[in-house]
């Protein structure tokens, strides 16, 4: 998906990501070789005190050489996410947990989101 989003964003061009997903387990998403990227976190403090109802704000700017670096790095990148899904699901498969690959019932989770409940993303860069 980051491919894509670096591949639609000019150079300057912001996006946001908004998670409950802790920096240490999100960054590398974000940080892959094929990714130019500056990249700043923002805590947004949860109302509760339980754990995990705190969002971090990802934000992101393409930078000037992320086309070319992805051009040169994608196939290994490609290779290491391949390489990530089939222990995954090695790993699903040994625990005996759902692998992920249903995507019916995707769909049907999306069917059935409440109205007004859509997540989207924008490119904020400047047309100059």
């Amino acid at each position: 998906m980051m491919r894509e989003v670096q591949r639609v964003l000019k150079v300057g061009g912001y996006y946001f990501a908004v998670s409950y997903g802790l920096p240490e387990n999100r960054l590398i998403h974000f940080e892959r070789a094929h990714l130019s990227m500056e990249i700043e976190v923002i805590k947004l403090e949860g109302k509760s005190d339980k754990p995990g109802s705190d969002h971090f704000v990802y934000v992101l700017k393409k930078k000037e050489d992320a086309d070319e670096k992805c051009i040169r790095n994608w196939d290994e990148v490609e290779k290491q996410l391949l390489e990530e899904e089939e222990r995954e699901r090695a790993l699903a498969a040994e625990l005996g947990c759902h692998s992920g690959d249903d995507e019916d019932e995707e769909d049907e989770e999306l069917e059935s989101a409440p109205e007004g409940r859509e997540i989207g993303s924008k490119n904020y860069s400047d047309d100059k």
